[in-house]
């Protein structure tokens, strides 16, 4: 599941979760955003169909920790827009190898583009192949 496309925000006492009390008035809660630059300055070159790849996630949003941590996977997912728990078919480690089967692209009034890939990878022994986001190709 991607944490976040466009930006992150968090609304917490002094902008940080761990600083969290019954004390705190909400007069102390701070609104930190974060922008995902790569959303608005997209990559200049795509992958085709048939391109091989590696796949590789940054961070990810750790519910537990409230708080982004570095990612070991990349999730693969039935649905080209949804990365919940019950759309996710697998999981590949960061720098996992994989086929590019399919490319979505919808283009923005600015002139960018978004983009999806489906891809193949192989994993124990098994083939899956689910959704990417466009950041996640390498």
């Amino acid at each position: 599941m991607s944490a976040y496309t466009v930006a992150k925000s968090i609304f917490a006492p002094f902008g940080d979760w761990s600083k969290i009390s019954s004390s705190n008035k909400l007069d102390n809660y701070k609104v930190q955003i974060d922008i995902h630059d790569a959303y608005f300055k997209p990559k200049t070159s795509t992958f085709e169909k048939g391109s091989l790849v590696k796949l590789f996630r940054e961070e990810k949003w750790d519910r537990k920790k409230n708080k982004f941590v570095p990612a070991k996977d990349v999730a693969l997912s039935k649905s080209i827009n949804r990365w919940v728990e019950e759309d996710i078919i697998a999981y590949a480690k960061n720098n996992s190898s994989a086929k590019i089967i399919d490319v979505h692209k919808e283009k923005y009034s600015d002139g960018s583009e978004f983009i999806r890939y489906k891809v193949l990878v192989s994993k124990e022994g098994k083939n899956y192949e689910g959704w990417v986001h466009g950041e996640e190709v390498k």
